[in-house]
């Protein structure tokens, strides 16, 4: 039995202008041997993005200008009033706790899913995985996002080491971290080992 599996999930707006038209992705990739698994999730996520740039007249060169590239995909063109509205009527402390991203689930995220793990069905009938780890992500800038992926990745290739599953070539020492390895990813962590 397969101790885990994949799945991108990703909301992104079909264009700035109207932000209540959406492109939704929910996509599960299985295998007997996982990285297999791997490759087909981060090579549907990369052909997500290759669309994306294309519909804009630009090519992939790498994950960052990716990701600025295709802003126009991860956020509003215009920002909700009504929290506008609301920050101008509170003093500064308290406009700190307002400030909220408004496009915190705009993206395409990879996660490495635990074949056991607990699932939830939400009012609108999607189904939420418990036991999931984030190991790749194209967003809108979230703080700190990149160190927890990189914990992430380390987690998902010590479940490699522990189910004895094969990396093919995609083991990579984690760069400022000793004797820490994980599984290659457009995110550059590290050098080829």
């Amino acid at each position: 039995m397969k101790k885990f599996f994949y799945l991108l999930k990703g909301m992104l707006y079909r264009s700035s202008e109207n932000p209540h038209d959406f492109i939704e992705i929910n996509e599960i990739f299985q295998d007997d041997n996982p990285i297999e698994a791997r490759e087909r999730a981060f090579t549907v996520c990369q052909n997500y993005i290759d669309v994306l740039l294309q519909s804009i007249g630009e090519e992939y060169e790498s994950h960052e200008k990716a990701r600025v590239a295709l802003k126009k995909f991860l956020e509003e063109k215009e920002k909700p009033s009504k929290l506008t509205a609301l920050m101008n009527n509170v003093g500064e402390e308290e406009e700190a706790l307002f400030k909220i991203e408004n496009d915190f689930d705009k993206g395409i995220s990879l996660y490495m899913v635990m074949s056991d793990s607990k699932t939830f069905i939400t009012l609108e009938g999607e189904l939420i995985y418990e036991d999931k780890i984030l190991i790749h992500d194209l967003n809108s800038e979230l703080t700190g996002i990149r160190d927890h992926i990189k914990k992430s990745l380390i987690k998902e290739f010590e479940m490699y080491k522990k189910y004895e599953y094969d990396c093919k070539d995609y083991a990579i020492q984690v760069s400022g971290i000793e004797n820490e390895m994980i599984l290659r990813t457009p995110l550059l962590f590290g050098g080829v080992v």
